[in-house]
């Protein structure tokens, strides 16, 4: 799906579901309780709905759910971080997790394809995921950024003669 934002930037996004594990640590004084993201996956709900929580297994010890209703969104303006993500040896998809009720439960916020997008939500300390990126994604990614991002080309430097400039600051 495509859409213009604002006059401004071209937005591609694609629907996606969050699956992730909830897990009690026993016998660790530091930890007791684990969350990860085991995956993304393609569809899943609409854009425009709230995101919503389902319950896929609960296990002594475990649970899992299921987040669907959310999107990734693509900028032209940040081709250029998604193309090192898919030239990458791993693609990966980042999912930015908040606690939202100060409960312990991370809920996701965001789900991106941006490597320099999850690096800021890290260096805010916010709890980023990131999990191998599912094929229809990296297909849809990549005709975007085909479409979308020419590198710069390399500009040679002229040399500066050094001898040249302290010889004239001197006189």
């Amino acid at each position: 799906m495509t859409e213009q934002v604002d006059d401004i930037a071209l937005v591609e996004k694609f629907p996606v579901s969050i699956i992730m594990q909830h897990r009690t640590i026993e016998n660790n004084i530091w930890v007791s309780e684990k969350w990860e993201v085991e995956a993304v996956v393609a569809g899943g709900g609409t854009a425009d709905a709230e995101p919503e929580r389902g319950i896929l297994r609960i296990g002594a010890g475990d649970k899992k759910y299921i987040w669907s209703n959310y999107q990734i969104s693509l900028f032209k303006d940040e081709a250029e971080s998604y193309y090192f993500n898919i030239i990458s040896d791993t693609p990966f998809v980042f999912v930015v997790c908040e606690d939202e009720e100060g409960n312990g439960e991370l809920k996701p916020s965001t789900v991106s394809v941006n490597y320099d997008e999850a690096g800021s939500n890290l260096e805010v300390d916010n709890e980023v995921f990131q999990v191998p990126m599912p094929a229809e994604i990296y297909k849809w990614l990549e005709a975007f950024v085909l479409k979308h991002y020419a590198p710069e080309k390399r500009k040679k430097r002229k040399r500066v003669d050094w001898k040249e400039d302290t010889n004239k600051a001197n006189h």
